[in-house]
């Protein structure tokens, strides 16, 4: 402890137990005596005093005396607010100057706080004010204006405080006083120039103005402060409320008779500045609608006189808030607007469509209700409910009697329900035993059906209402109905047969079963074909299912006990041709976390006391032998091999039950107890269960425990004679499927187990040579899967390291290749391994498959730089070509499909780097004629072509189509790779074949055509000649205009573009190809308006074709445009004229007979008359559009 502390405070510790004595000798006089830096003013006392205290007079001393605190403590106010005196002499005597005012203590409290008196003292000293925060951000000035302490804001404005600052919540000074209504804070704040409306940031109340905060706290005065200097009326926040809503939402807005008053005045005084009330806030809701919600009478007169339209019923609010007293003014003084609302139905929750009087009976108010009715609101109203039915569900017997006494009627079936139900339904489904009664007593239908077919029988018995579902009995209820269901057109009902007594039997609800059965044997049933006395026990469900089998599949002991007790079959089939035997082996799937340990055994060992059989099949072949040995159920399957099941028997895909305890089930990873599937295998073979029958598959217990990696399996089989070298259908031995596996390996295998099998197999002499139908054999599967442990013991015991496929694949082949599961399963580093391995035994590396391929090409093809880096260091020739003239290096370009999404950034750069640091060839050509930097400059990859051409790659070679790698950037529009072959000495301006087009074009033809503006611009930009022609006499502007009609509305906008682009540069308009066509002709022949428009304005000459083109173009045109009206709005007069002939013989020939559009023709254009050979001699004006 510091020197003297101890000594010090000790003297002012109370004994324990005693109120703590006053003393004339302060802490300040201590502090003042004993100016140690080290002191520990943290000293606690038995009453956890300390002498720093939070907030309090001798904190601040100790700041100013000097003292360093250590350690302080929160703790209660007491102790030292009386020496406030002589901490003020202590601070006029240490008036330092770079005090920090905003120290803050472990509890964020800082000197310039609490009192004025030190505050105003520390201010004095010319201390600089620094920005500080507590945990909730608050400044001194924020408390000061929370607190109402004015000459504080003075002192820290004076000092230089931001006026608008903002802590944790987003509030400014003038929030906390317009929240706390302090009015001479707000008003001096305001003075100097505090933002009115600065809204509030970062909290619940995000979005408010100091407004909202005065009129949702009722603070009057303050409101009229903030109005009076400007502040926003109808300002919203982020929920869209305005300070009219936050004047009447708060839930206690009547709090206080004072604070109800002044919340009345502040509504007053929105309203008397024009406060919009019909501004709805996010969820739809005007003021009034909260004032509705919150019983304030008063407050909601006053709006409502204000507003005249709604958009949501106020009535329905007041009632769903149980409002009575707005309720009932609405009802008695609502006038009009009440009549126009009191049958409107709105989504107030779960998309019910309730009206005022739904509310009313939901709540159980029949004052409402009675005064609802009175007022003329319907009594069956309702979308997907009526009144009655809300009554009913919530058990309002009064206001139930009021509704039927007036008409409501109880079998109401709503359309708008998706589930059909009636009232008695509604009531059943919630137990409602009165409410039942009462709506019987009038008349409700007893077995009334649902949509689901359901009678409210049905559904009490779902619910587990007993009392209820033994009143429905006794009223007559039909314990025998059937539940149906109908298909998507509404007819041609399907019998479901779904009893109560199934639903009883599926929940194992003892006591209903026994009444269902008790109460139908003294009830006559008359069904279709007979008469019979009581309900049959094993009736049948749409599934063949009876209630023995719901009890058994669902593992209810005391229902089966009952049932069988009752007489029900023991081995009736289902549809399945399951017994309920089966259905207690299967179980459901939420057996393993529902159901009780031991009773699913309990219940197979009642079935088989009663005489089970145990060795019927199902429409699998399957008895419950089977299914007991697929799930792993041992204490079941020794239950039914005591009882004399067959354990060699055949289901259809000829597998025994040992088939299946060795395949199992897929839930047997999360729910099989550790040694089941051994115990079941050890139990079967102990019985003498066959090792090598096979199944349809061709597949012994062997080869599935060998997939699955089960080994003690694997070894049981074995050391009961299973043939370790057997042959499935696909000539796989059970070493083939130990290396191959399954999909489930990754997730469930543990460590080492395929290893183990593997190793095991090995040891018992399994042949590690022996190729499947595709020639693979164990080591290709290893090698391909990449494991290298399995490679490794294979190739230990013989297995040959060169051995082809039916691809004349390698094993090496294949660890380049690897499977289709590599990027999800494989390990870092494996397949590097694995190819390490091979050739560290010798693997040739330039064996070709089928295709040509070496495992370089495809090592190449992957991007797996490091086999290919040892292939080439083992000798694999680098140039090698594949049957399409490939080498390594055109694959390394191409790559393949999953490159995008597997290979990682550099990869495919750094393998075109390696193969040409080792000598590739840049420029062979494969059977297409594509060089490396063809694929690459077509596959827009430019690190590979700046590679390639740095090691000499031709820019200009040929392919057989006579397309360069600038001419293949160009079809993908990669302007980067084309930037980079220009600067390389590509010629922009060079000649190919188009095989689309068949003809020769420049670059600046195929973009034109393409509509490619981006690389005409950079081509053009490059000095490609807007005027070249191809072997066509075409220019690129005929070509941008040589398309059809469809490819120009998608593209309409880039073509013009295009089109102006290339006039803009100087192309000539008016060049005629080799069918004497212009680029105008061109336009108006495909119907591209929207160019010949832009052509005629440039003013493009046309030049006359041929007699048989004019033709062709005018019936294109005639056709294209229904009227001449149609066409003189194209702006196609002039072109029309000069396309015409002038003798209307030939004009009537090409209209073929169609005399309208020929005599509007002739008559607008001044065309002589059928039989005339010259024309008028005075044309018409066509300058002007049509009538």
């Amino acid at each position: 402890m510091p020197i003297e502390a101890e000594n010090v405070l000790a003297r002012y510790k109370p004994r324990k137990g005693h109120r703590e004595k006053k003393s004339s000798r302060g802490p300040s006089k201590i502090v003042s005596l004993r100016k140690k830096k080290t002191c520990n003013v943290s000293f606690q006392n038995s009453c956890t005093l300390e002498p720093v205290k939070p907030g309090r007079i001798f904190s601040r001393s100790c700041h100013e005396t000097g003292v360093r605190i250590c350690k302080i403590k929160p703790s209660r106010k007491r102790h030292f607010e009386e020496m406030s005196n002589q901490c003020s002499k202590a601070v006029n005597r240490k008036k330092r100057k770079t005090h920090n005012l905003n120290f803050q203590n472990s509890s964020a409290f800082v000197p310039v706080k609490a009192e004025c008196v030190p505050a105003r003292l520390l201010g004095s000293c010319s201390c600089k004010i620094e920005p500080s925060r507590k945990s909730s951000g608050r400044a001194p000035l924020h408390d000061a204006a929370a607190d109402g302490k004015l000459d504080m804001c003075q002192l820290h404005l004076s000092k230089g405080a931001y006026i608008d600052t903002l802590d944790l919540r987003g509030y400014t000074p003038l929030h906390w006083a317009a929240k706390t209504g302090q009015i001479s804070v707000a008003n001096y704040l305001l003075k100097k120039g505090a933002n009115l409306n600065l809204k509030s940031k970062n909290s619940e109340d995000c979005g408010k103005t100091p407004l909202h905060f005065a009129a949702a706290e009722g603070k009057l005065e303050m409101c009229q402060l903030l109005v009076s200097k400007g502040a926003h009326i109808n300002s919203l926040d982020d929920k869209r409320l305005t300070p009219l809503h936050c004047a009447v939402k708060e839930e206690k807005i009547v709090e206080t008779r004072k604070k109800g008053e002044d919340k009345l005045e502040i509504v007053k005084l929105l309203l008397s500045r024009r406060a919009d009330t019909y501004i709805s806030d996010k969820y739809g809701l005007l003021p009034l609608h909260y004032a509705a919600k919150r019983n304030n009478l008063d407050i909601f007169q006053l709006l409502y006189s204000k507003t005249f339209t709604l958009s949501l019923t106020s009535l329905h609010w007041a009632l769903e808030e149980g409002q009575i007293p707005v309720a009932t003014y609405l009802l008695e003084k609502g006038g009009i607007k009440l009549l126009e609302n009191l049958n409107l139905r709105f989504n107030l929750y779960m998309g019910a469509q309730d009206s005022p009087l739904h509310i009313a009976a939901t709540n159980g108010e029949l004052g409402i209700c009675q005064l609802l009715v009175s007022k003329g609101a319907h009594i069956n109203i309702g979308y997907s409910r009526t009144p009655l039915h809300c009554a009913a569900r919530k058990g309002h017997i009064s206001v139930a009697k009021y509704l039927l006494r007036k008409g409501a009627n109880p079998n109401f079936q709503c359309r708008g329900d998706p589930f059909g139900y009636t009232p008695l339904h509604a009531a059943a489904g919630r137990g409602k035993l009165d409410m039942c009664q009462l709506l019987v007593s009038k008349g409700a239908c007893i077995d009334a059906l649902n949509n689901d077919s359901h009678t409210p029988l049905y559904i009490a018995v779902m619910k587990g209402q007993l009392s209820l579902a033994s009143y429905l009995i006794e009223k007559g209820a039909n314990l025998y109905f059937r539940t149906t269901k109908t298909n998507v057109k509404g007819f041609n009902p399907l019998i479901c047969a779904y009893t109560p007594l199934h639903s009883a039997a599926a929940r194992g609800q003892i006591d209903m079963c026994q009444l269902l059965v008790s109460k139908a044997m003294h009830i006559d049933i008359v069904d279709d074909e007979r008469l019979s006395r009581g309900v049959p026990i094993d009736v049948l469900d749409e599934h063949g299912l009876t209630p023995l089998h719901y009890a058994a599949r669902s593992n209810k002991l005391d229902c089966c006990q009952f049932l069988v007790s009752k007489g029900a079959q023991i081995d009736i089939l289902d549809d399945e041709r399951w017994t309920p035997l089966h259905w207690a082996v299967i179980g459901r799937e939420k057996d393993y976390c529902r159901m009780k340990a031991g009773d699913e055994t309990e219940i197979v060992k009642f079935l088989l006391s009663r005489g089970a059989p145990t060795d019927i099949l199902d429409k699998h072949g399957r008895t419950p032998l089977h299914y007991a040995a697929k799930a792993n159920k041992l204490d079941i399957f020794r239950l039914l091999v005591s009882k004399g099941a067959q354990i060699d028997i055949l289901d259809d895909e000829r597998r025994t039950p040992l088939h299946w305890a060795v395949i199992g089930s897929e839930k047997d990873y999360c729910t099989m107890k550790a040694g089941d599937e051994t115990e079941i295998v050890k139990f079967l073979l102990s019985r003498g269960a066959p090792t090598d029958i096979l199944d349809k598959h061709g597949c012994t217990p062997l080869h599935y425990a060998a997939r699955d990696k089960k080994l003690d399996s694997c070894q049981l089989l074995v050391s009961k004679g299973a043939q370790i070298d057997i042959l499935d259908d696909e000539r796989r031995t059970p070493l083939h499927w130990a290396v191959i596996g399954t999909e489930k390996d990754d997730c469930t295998m543990k460590a080492g187990d395929e290893t183990e099998i593997v190793k095991f197999l090995l040891s018992r002499g399994a042949p590690t040579d022996i190729l499947d139908e595709y020639g693979l054999s164990s080591l290709h599967y290893a090698a391909r899967d990449k494991k290298l442990d399995s490679c490794q013991l294979l190739v230990s015991k013989g297995a040959q390291i060169d051995i082809l496929d039916n691809e004349r694949r390698t094993p090496l082949h294949w660890a380049v290749i690897g499977s289709e599961k590599d990027d999800g399963t494989m390990k870092a580093g494996d397949e590097t391994e694995i190819v390490k391995f091979f050739l560290s035994r010798g693997t040739p590396t330039d064996i070709l498959d089928k295709h040509g391929y070496a495992p370089l090409h495809y090592t190449a093809r992957d991007k797996k730089l490091d086999s290919c880096q040892l292939l080439v260091s083992k000798g694999a020739q680098i140039d090698i070509l594949d049957d399409e003239r490939r080498t390594p290096l055109h694959w390394a370009v191409i790559g393949t499909e999953k490159d995008d999404c597997t290979m990682k950034a550099g990869d495919e750069t750094e393998i075109v780097k390696f193969l040409l640091s080792r000598g590739a060839p840049t420029d062979i050509l494969d059977k297409y004629g594509l060089s490396s930097l063809h694929y690459a400059a077509k596959d827009s990859k430019l690190g590979s072509c700046q590679l390639l051409v740095s090691k000499g790659a031709q820019i200009d070679i040929l392919d057989n189509r006579g397309l360069t790698p600038f001419h293949l950037a160009l079809e993908n529009n990669n302007i980067s790779i084309a930037s980079y072959l220009l600067e390389k000495g590509a010629n922009i301006n060079l000649k190919s074949n188009i095989p689309f087009y068949r003809c020769e074009y420049t670059p600046l033809h195929f973009a034109a055509a393409q509509c490619q503006l981006d690389m005409c611009q950079f081509l053009l930009s490059k000095g490609a000649q807007v005027d070249a022609l191809d072997d066509k006499r075409r220019t690129p502007l005929h070509w941008a205009v040589n398309e059809t009609e469809s490819f120009i509305r998608q593209k309409q906008r880039e073509k013009l573009e295009i089109v102006k682009l290339l006039i803009s540069r100087g192309a000539t308009l008016d060049v005629l190809d080799e069918n004497d066509l212009t680029p105008l002709f061109i336009a108006v022949s495909k119907r591209n308006f929207a160019i010949a428009e832009y052509l005629l304005e440039k003013k493009a000459i046309y030049h006359p074709p041929k007699k048989e083109n004019y033709r062709v173009l005018l019936e294109d045109l005639i056709n294209s445009c229904s009227t001449i009206e149609e066409a003189a709005e194209m702006k196609l007069y002039s072109m029309l004229c000069n396309l015409a002939f002038r003798t209307s013989s030939n004009l009537k020939s090409i209209c073929r007979g169609e005399y309208s559009l020929y005599s509007q023709i002739t008559i607008r254009y001044n065309i002589p008359l059928y039989g005339e050979t010259t024309p008028c001699s005075t044309p018409r004006d066509t300058s002007l559009p049509l009538a």
